[in-house]
């Protein structure tokens, strides 16, 4: 699956992270947010649900622009075209 553009985040989700509007759009996000106790395999796991267009919720370890972890519940949901074909993630 190719990656997608980010198209919005919450303010309270830039205030939350300390990462500007600017960083989120232009850096895949999931990079910045990933630290050495983030499970491989989860992430594994949604890459797998996005190719296969599946909606999926997991549990991950993600780290703030100053490295200090916190535990985030994703959803991620395809929003599809008029084919059926993801044209968009809800994530």
């Amino acid at each position: 699956a190719s990656a997608q553009p980010i198209i919005f985040a919450s303010r309270s989700f830039l205030e939350f992270t300390d990462y500007s509007w600017l960083e989120v759009r232009t850096i895949n996000s999931t990079k910045l947010l990933i630290g050495p106790e983030t499970d491989a395999g989860t992430l594994t796991a949604l890459a797998q649900a996005k190719e296969d267009a599946k909606p999926m919720t997991a549990r991950l370890r993600l780290y703030k622009r100053d490295r200090t972890p916190f535990w985030s519940q994703l959803f991620i949901s395809p929003l599809l075209d008029e084919a059926g074909r993801p044209e968009k993630w809800l994530e």
